[in-house]
């Protein structure tokens, strides 16, 4: 995301001060059970830094066997403002009864470019690409996170890899969701954003109306500022690309910047 990094600037910093950033070269699988329901992989990754951008998928799996790290502080993994590619992969196990369908799910909607590769059950590679430099309706999932179909076969291993690229801010708050959670989820979410929306509405209304009536500026300059915030809070949950601009990821990259 080109322009979060000119507006976001103090609230990462204060993200930085409170954590410890901190590595360690082992890697535990994640299992999955017919209980899960949402599970956060961000502390299970391996992950590399790709400084040029150039590594391909092969060369980034011989990389990630090679010197990949898992974060060990706390929180996802948080890399500040950087335009270096970064690779990771996870090993997910499951002892499922049935086969089922998962979900991938990186909760920081405002990534340029998100890509995820994993092998079918012939063994064929797959990729998936999302973030908002793409038109909304490239997305698999019609969500404000960027969400990817994941199959499991039941009691099967897999291993999933991802490359992240963002002009701005670099993080991975990423985990795996099933279908059930993600629809109960998704329902509460947009009522929640509905509500919120909705009360912001009917005060700014409000305020406009009295400067109408009443002409005093300082109304008028409380309505906007109800109106612009509430845009830079869609902005920047991925909410405006969903329902406002989903063809036009130009204004997704910058509105942020410009709310």
């Amino acid at each position: 995301m080109r322009w979060y990094q000119s507006v976001n600037f103090a609230a990462l910093i204060c993200m930085m001060m409170l954590s410890t950033q901190g590595w360690a070269a082992d890697q535990h699988p994640v299992l999955l059970t017919d209980a899960s329901a949402e599970v956060d992989i961000s502390r299970h990754l391996l992950i590399i830094e790709d400084a040029q951008s150039e590594l391909t998928l092969q060369q980034a799996i011989a990389a990630l066997n090679d010197r990949g790290e898992t974060w060990t502080a706390s929180g996802f993994p948080l890399f500040g403002f950087t335009s270096s590619a970064y690779w990771a992969s996870v090993t997910v196990d499951n002892n499922f009864s049935d086969n089922q369908l998962w979900y991938t799910a990186l909760h920081f909607p405002v990534l340029d470019r998100f890509d995820f590769f994993f092998q079918n059950q012939n063994g064929e590679w797959q990729q998936k690409s999302s973030g908002d430099s793409l038109p909304f309706s490239s997305r698999e999932v019609n969500n404000h996170a960027i969400m990817f179909e994941l199959p499991l076969s039941a009691g099967s291993s897999r291993t999933l890899y991802f490359r992240m690229q963002n002009q701005g801010s670099m993080q991975f708050p990423l985990s795996l969701v099933s279908v059930a959670r993600y629809q109960a989820q998704n329902q509460v979410e947009l009522l929640a954003y509905g509500l919120y929306l909705g009360i912001f509405a009917l005060i700014a209304m409000y305020a406009m109306l009295m400067w109408i009536s009443t002409r005093d500026t300082s109304y008028m300059t409380f309505s906007l500022l109800l109106v612009f915030g509430s845009l830079y809070n869609l902005s920047f949950h991925g909410l405006a690309a969903q329902f406002l601009w989903p063809s036009s990821p130009r204004w997704a990259d910058i509105s942020i910047a410009v709310f």
